[in-house]
């Protein structure tokens, strides 16, 4: 009986130890969870979706410039091209063939401009004799001439003594009028040189003036040529731009990262995108958020990561970086995020332009009982969640 009496009060000194401590260990585990609540720090991520590798050097496309059927193709997928080089060639025999019809009739044009510009020159010098025999008048009718005035000069000498002669009558009545008669044969001598040299200069004038007519009827003649090569030339130019239009060529060096399904005899309209050039640059990642994940909580130098999408992170990791800019103005409704990614960075795949993934970036670091009220308040509020990783 007294080993029944102590086995029921150790029984009831062990509930009685037990009742004190559950609330302990209740009070303890409660305490804990609010000092790591209200005390430690979890990660806050902005997770976008929309991210992708891209080199800091915008793609250039390639696009028709006009309409025509493609005649060449020199694209292939992923080789290189130097800046000029030709992509696509599409039909421009039209205008090779009116070239050539063009550049023929210049060349017609050319050779007759020499025999045009040799008788400028001949006429030219005509005109330049005829006005200096003109000036000078030295030929046998001016010798002539002064050879009669100076026979009529003695003729009158002969005949003011004759008349003296006569007057004292000293010499006979015929020889008077032998003097007049030689007199007179004189005057008309000179009067007829006279009248042959204004004839001969009035020849000459008319004879100058058809040269000069036909000096500048030629000169017109060389003026349509050069007219007619000028314009043969800005529509061979015209043409020779035309026909490079139909040669469409890489806008810089880089890489062929995309290209349609074109093939020769396909017809392809202007503005059609037939494929991009990704010239090299630095590799970056560039993301878009819906302005109310990135406005005014991601700013320049926060740590971020990213996941390439098809290759598990669990396998092949995440890529670290770093924000580097970032737009204060919303287009097409997201707000654009770049990052730039780290030079040293390991991976386990080639890195390279168009790589689409899932951006995280680190905006802030806050206690879980910041979040659990900012999840209260947004359920509240019908938003959503934020993306958190402790």
């Amino acid at each position: 009986m007294p080993d029944f009496t102590r086995t029921t009060r150790a029984l009831g000194r062990q509930s009685t130890t037990r009742s004190w401590w559950l609330p302990l260990a209740l009070a303890a585990l409660l305490v804990g969870w609010s000092a790591w609540a209200f005390l430690a720090e979890l990660t806050v991520y902005a997770v976008t979706d929309t991210a992708r590798l891209e080199v800091d050097q915008a793609a250039y496309p390639i696009e028709a410039p006009v309409d025509g059927r493609i005649v060449a193709t020199h694209i292939v997928l992923g080789s290189h091209v130097a800046s000029g080089d030709p992509l696509l060639e599409l039909d421009s025999e039209p205008f090779r063939l009116e070239r050539a019809e063009l550049v023929a009739r210049r060349e017609g044009f050319v050779r007759e401009l020499e025999p045009l510009r040799a008788q400028i020159r001949a006429r030219g010098e005509q005109v330049e004799n005829l006005r200096q025999a003109r000036s000078t008048g030295g030929d046998e009718l001016t010798a002539e001439l002064q050879q009669q005035e100076a026979a009529l000069r003695l003729a009158e000498t002969v005949m003011r003594r004759a008349e003296s002669l006569h007057a004292d009558g000293l010499t006979a009545e015929i020889d008077l009028e032998k003097a007049k008669t030689d007199l007179e044969q004189c005057r008309a001598n000179v009067e007829r040189c006279r009248a042959a040299i204004e004839r001969l200069d009035w020849d000459r004038r008319a004879q100058a003036n058809e040269l000069a007519a036909v000096l500048e009827e030629t000169r017109h003649d060389e003026a349509l040529a050069l007219r007619e090569i000028s314009v043969a030339d800005a529509a061979i130019q015209r043409l020779d731009h035309q026909i490079e239009r139909r040669t469409i060529r890489a806008a810089v060096a880089g890489r062929l990262g995309e290209i349609e399904n074109v093939r020769v005899g396909q017809y392809v309209a202007q503005g059609t995108r037939l494929g991009a050039v990704v010239p090299s640059g630095t590799l970056r990642i560039v993301a878009e958020f819906r302005p109310e994940e990135a406005l005014g909580r991601v700013h320049t130098g926060q740590n971020a990561r990213f996941r390439l999408r098809g290759f598990p992170w669990i396998e092949y990791g995440s890529i670290p970086a770093r924000v580097t800019g970032f737009a204060s103005e919303v287009l097409s409704g997201n707000a654009r995020v770049e990052l730039s990614v780290a030079d040293d960075v390991e991976f386990p795949i080639v890195l390279q332009h168009g790589l689409p993934g899932r951006l995280e970036i680190a905006i802030e670091r806050v206690s879980p009982a910041t979040l659990v009220l900012r999840a209260s308040g947004a359920w509240l509020a019908g938003s959503k969640d934020e993306a958190v990783d402790p």
